[in-house]
């Protein structure tokens, strides 16, 4: 008898809905799992995998199912591959946000598991899931939470800040949109201001808002840590600002301002291994100049080419940055690093470097 029966209609319905519901998850169903779960035949299966195929390519999804021997998986079709995330950009990401101090712990793992929704099932073949499950966990018990000495409580979470920011800050790329905000800065001082937003930075861990500050008597374009806006709203205040946004968000980032009265300067020093990459990865990276301009071998001789400094000889490099952060960093390196110019600079380091030996003379 080949009709089945309406009991057998319903009964194979519920199974493919079980069946479907597998591959949306695990990304896989097998003969052995299904024989050993439903106690039905190899036959049937086929059956039901024909069905699922159908389905897929009829209501026009973006998947398909793929036999892979006994297995059979659910992939995504070529023309679609683009709009999902691969198993190795998961990684990539996740990462990335790991090594970030940007969210608390669980909106960490929510974003984790919207991003893992977004994986594309095919990549599952590609890396064992052994080391797929290995990776994601190295990187939640590495993931540092924002958590920092600033006492107080957000009233509202990241995404929710980040959604009015966003809005704020690129809905038009030439005009500007005033927020309210209630910040506490370093010093736990809480304030409340109205912001232009320009631009919104990733840098060093943190997520940052370069803005113009409303004041009383004029404006000041500084940048604002994200974690500690404590609260941001539309602002109602209509507010005539002149600058350019568009060249305000085209300045490259201050990672090494010390404060909104420091102006990038031009510094040369001389530097040694194994200071010189670091150097360049810490100043280069902000947008700003940072150039090897003379190369020296072991014996002080200049030469043309960074084979011939080796690890005994040295460089001299010239960037363009805020002088107190840089200052700052370049002191950090010891006797891997001598500044040269200018010589208000050198002067301040001479006056530090002898304070700070005194201190250990006591």
């Amino acid at each position: 008898m080949n009709e089945v029966t309406s009991e057998n209609q319903a009964a194979a319905a519920v199974r493919r809905f079980e069946l479907a519901m597998e591959l949306l998850t695990t990304g896989s169903i097998s003969k052995e799992k299904f024989t050993e779960k439903y106690g039905r035949s190899v036959r049937t299966f086929q059956r039901d995998v024909k069905a699922l195929r159908e389905y897929f390519k009829d209501n026009d999804t973006d998947k398909k199912l793929e036999s892979y021997g006994k297995t059979y998986r659910l992939t995504n079709r070529p023309e679609n591959t683009k709009r999902f995330l691969s198993i190795p950009q998961l990684l990539l990401l996740t990462e990335i946000l790991a090594s970030s101090r940007v969210l608390a712990k669980e909106e960490f793992t929510q974003m984790m598991d919207t991003l893992m929704n977004m994986a594309m099932f095919q990549s599952l073949a590609q890396i064992k899931d052994t080391a797929l499950r290995n990776a994601l966990k190295n990187a939640f018990d590495s993931y540092k939470d924002n958590n920092h000495p600033l006492d107080f409580n957000p009233s509202e979470d990241t995404f929710e800040k980040l959604t009015t920011l966003y809005e704020a800050t690129y809905s038009n790329k030439d005009h500007y949109k005033a927020i309210d905000v209630t910040y506490t800065n370093v010093y736990n001082r809480t304030s409340h201001k109205t912001l232009l937003p320009v631009s919104i930075v990733f840098d060093k861990y943190y997520l940052y808002l370069r803005a113009v500050e409303v004041m009383y008597r004029g404006y000041s374009f500084n940048t604002y840590r994200v974690d500690r806006i404590k609260h941001v709203s539309m602002s109602s205040e209509r507010v005539d600002y002149s600058s350019s946004k568009s060249q305000l968000a085209k300045m490259p980032f201050p990672s090494n301002a010390f404060s909104e009265h420091d102006y990038p300067e031009a510094i040369e020093f001389y530097c040694w291994p194994p200071a010189i990459e670091a150097a360049l990865d810490n100043f280069g990276s902000a947008g700003y100049e940072a150039e090897i301009i003379e190369r020296y071998d072991r014996y002080g001789r200049k030469v043309k080419s960074d084979d011939m400094v080796g690890k005994q000889g040295y460089v001299k490099i010239k960037i363009r940055d805020y002088p107190e952060g840089a200052k700052f960093w370049l002191m950090g390196q010891g006797t891997k690093v001598q500044v040269t110019s200018p010589e208000s600079m050198v002067r301040e380091i001479k006056k530090e470097l002898a304070a700070a030996a005194r201190m250990y003379d006591k």
